[in-house]
């Protein structure tokens, strides 16, 4: 029995026991491997049907043309904006030229300012309070104001601010956002969203589904009817030199569209110009030039031409959008566009250096003057700048 208790093992057979009781940590590795894949697997799918559940938005994926832009050479012309009025005109959406000579702007404080172009002094001239967008000279030097907290605005020297029009055809109008004139009084302004509201508006962007409309406001009849529905956020709206067609810009898709008023077309729609690197947003006419002034937003990339086709990202980004943006806000770019849609000159702020969110742009004496829904001041540049230095 002695001898049998001291018997030793044959080496090999001690090793199959010791394999047979002990995990190699090879077979370790794999198995810690598919804990914490299946985890991560499990937490994503609960992420993303969280987002999904709760997300503001019903998406449809949105496929644009593949963003080319062969005639846009990179430069840096904003850069050498001057800042007229700085601190004083929060935010000028969108500027026009008074009858008086003056830059009249709408601020985020709810003023209408007048800026002096001589001087650059800046003048409280009309508080119409809510978020005043839009503007546009009417046939009697009034100020017409596209308003998303109030309605159609008019704005006089010597009035109080009245409000002409809130709804269109017995519907609210719930996002007022640009605003023409034609030389007879016609009223044409844009309805963004009959969906989402003016802090919302990212919303209608990320969503992909067309609320936008353009009305008309006619002073005679104190009728309000529409002329286009079914619009990809309409934003931006300008009359024609001969007032036989207006042009629309469509945020979300990347393009302005021309709607016919007058002539062998009338009333129907075709596109302008499209496939552009950024959101459109206000648009001028300079008569003169023959030329449409136009503001471009957000910038454009492959992560923003990915997240509209993707249902997915939309919702997230919808969800989380005051932490994250597949936009570039802080890029500024105008453009200059002559009246076959054709792209004639940019001027651009790649990085947001000087001068970010170009919103639109009219001239005044060989000046360009600026608005930008972010800047604390009116830009204006030397059309005669070659390159900024």
């Amino acid at each position: 029995m002695k001898h049998m208790a001291m018997r030793k093992f044959p080496v090999s057979e001690r090793v199959r026991v010791s394999n047979s009781e002990v995990a190699s940590p090879r077979s370790c590795t794999k198995e810690a491997g598919i804990v914490v894949i299946t985890a991560v697997c499990v937490l994503t799918a609960i992420f993303t049907t969280f987002v999904v559940a709760t997300s503001p938005i019903d998406p449809i994926p949105l496929v644009l043309p593949r963003h080319t832009i062969p005639w846009v050479r990179e430069n840096r012309k904003l850069e050498c904006v001057e800042k007229l009025g700085e601190g004083l005109v929060l935010g000028p959406e969108d500027v026009v030229v008074a009858r008086d000579g003056s830059l009249v702007v709408a601020t985020r404080d709810g003023w209408v300012k007048k800026v002096w172009p001589r001087n650059g002094t800046v003048e409280n001239w009309k508080r119409v309070g809510g978020y005043p967008c839009g503007l546009a000279l009417g046939v009697h030097g009034e100020i017409l104001v596209a308003d998303p907290l109030q309605g159609l605005l008019n704005v006089t020297d010597d009035d109080e601010v009245r409000c002409i029009t809130s709804t269109a055809e017995g519907t609210p109008i719930t996002f007022p956002d640009s605003v023409t004139v034609s030389g007879k009084g016609q009223i044409y302004f844009t309805d963004a969203s009959t969906k989402h509201l003016l802090h919302f508006w990212h919303l209608d962007v990320l969503e992909s589904r067309p609320h936008g409309r353009v009305l008309n406001f006619d002073p005679t009849t104190g009728r309000t009817t529409v002329l286009m529905k079914g619009l990809a956020f309409a934003n931006g709206i300008a009359l024609s030199p001969t007032e036989d067609f207006l042009v629309v810009c469509e945020s979300w898709k990347y393009r302005c569209v021309r709607y016919w008023l007058e002539g062998e077309f009338k009333g129907t729609l075709e596109t302008f110009i499209d496939n552009l690197p950024g959101l459109p947003d206000n648009i001028h006419l300079h008569a003169p030039s023959q030329t449409f002034w136009l503001g471009l937003v957000g910038g454009r990339s492959w992560l923003t031409d990915l997240t509209l086709k993707s249902a997915l990202l939309k919702h997230f980004f919808a969800k989380f959008w005051h932490h994250v943006t597949p936009f570039n806000f802080e890029r500024g770019e105008l453009i200059a566009i002559n009246l076959h849609g054709q792209v004639i000159v940019s001027y651009q702020d790649p990085r947001g250096a000087r001068f970010s969110f170009a919103t639109g742009a009219v001239i005044q004496d060989n000046y360009l003057y600026i608005g930008s829904l972010t800047e604390p001041f009116l830009g204006r540049l030397n059309l005669d700048l070659q390159e900024c230095t």
